[in-house]
């Protein structure tokens, strides 16, 4: 790898630390910038290619004269003693390394970078996975890509619905203001929406409030077995010390949730569907309780 390094980054990269093992790597070096997608791509595939390659690996024991005249890498920092251990794949790779080393690349089966990252200025550092691991990785990694895209497609597909749903419903407006009832002379709007998650229930619950001056509205939809009500009071009944967010939690334990929010605007939502109409009733009477 830090032959590939080399050749793709240039003859400045050098070795500033290391693990090694039989599945995985770190490997940490020169080079002042981060690394871009391509390089990555063109260092892993150089790596590939030798490996496919099945070089046998040559070590052998030299005098360090000879190794540094043969151009072996030495370890930056590193104290050698007159003899040292050079490990060459052809004329690809020649370094100095005591350290244990595979017959053969072949043996490696596959390198897979799985992080670059900074350690420090003009530090970098590589990441990396062998054999059956990087085999592993790259499958696990083809499944959590292809999730993310289904998700993906299930959220444009939820966002266009609901673009299209509340266009439907943002013309039934007038008609559910003329659902209203009053009490004490405010309009009070308690309405069962269908198919409405809670975007829905708020795009509405906002049409519904930019045309009315005092409203009490209290709308409830429901997606799957998912309930949402949202409540939303007009800012004259604020000023009379009514609080959404205090009845929202009151009006959400008949529907098994919990909510919060604003004084004049709270959402909650539940599990219980079949307790929709006892919620809009609730509403009502804590609406008469506070008036």
């Amino acid at each position: 790898m830090q032959a590939a390094l080399r050749k793709v980054l240039g003859e400045h990269v050098r070795q500033a630390g290391s693990l090694v093992e039989d599945k995985r790597l770190r490997f940490d070096f020169t080079h002042m910038k981060k690394l871009g997608e391509r390089e990555l791509e063109r260092i892993e595939n150089l790596v590939n290619e030798k490996i496919r390659e099945a070089i046998a690996i040559k070590k052998e024991e030299k005098t360090r004269k000879e190794a540094e005249k043969e151009g072996a890498i030495a370890l930056f920092g590193e104290k050698y003693g007159d003899k040292v251990r050079v490990v060459a794949i052809a004329d690809y790779s020649k370094e100095l390394c005591g350290g244990t080393h595979v017959d053969n690349t072949a043996e490696i089966g596959m390198f897979k970078i799985i992080r670059e990252s900074s350690i420090a200025a003009g530090m970098r550092r590589i990441e990396a996975l062998t054999g059956d691991a990087a085999g592993q990785w790259i499958e696990e990694n083809k499944k959590l890509k292809i999730k993310n895209e289904k998700l993906k497609e299930k959220k444009q597909e939820e966002k266009k619905f609901e673009k299209e749903r509340s266009k439907d419903i943002k013309k039934n407006i007038d008609f559910i203001i003329k659902k209203a009832r009053f009490i004490e002379g405010v309009k009070i709007i308690t309405e069962e929406i269908e198919n409405a998650n809670m975007n829905i229930l708020r795009w509405l619950s906002d049409g519904i409030k930019c045309k009315e001056k005092s409203a009490f509205i209290m709308l409830a939809g429901k997606d799957a077995d998912k309930v949402f009500i949202v409540l939303s009071i007009t800012d004259d009944l604020v000023g009379k010390g009514m609080d959404a967010e205090v009845m929202i939690k009151e009006i959400a334990k008949s529907i098994g949730g919990s909510g919060g929010g604003r004084k004049d605007f709270a959402q909650a939502g539940g599990k219980d569907a079949s307790k929709i109409k006892e919620a809009l009733e609730k509403a009502k009477e804590i609406f008469r309780s506070k008036i």
